[in-house]
């Protein structure tokens, strides 16, 4: 890899608003699964 490397990511459909590729696009997966483990510690304290 150098300056001139290209790199390809792959996003879902649902990331391009108005042909334009959101932000989210370029965040963690994974902060998605600590919210929602931290949810489900929630709930089960309920």
């Amino acid at each position: 890899m150098n300056d001139s490397s290209l790199m390809l990511r792959q996003i879902h459909p649902s990331f391009i608003k108005q042909g334009q590729i959101t932000s989210q696009a370029f965040r963690p997966a994974h902060e998605m699964g600590k919210q929602g483990a931290k949810n489900r510690s929630i709930k089960n304290q309920l």
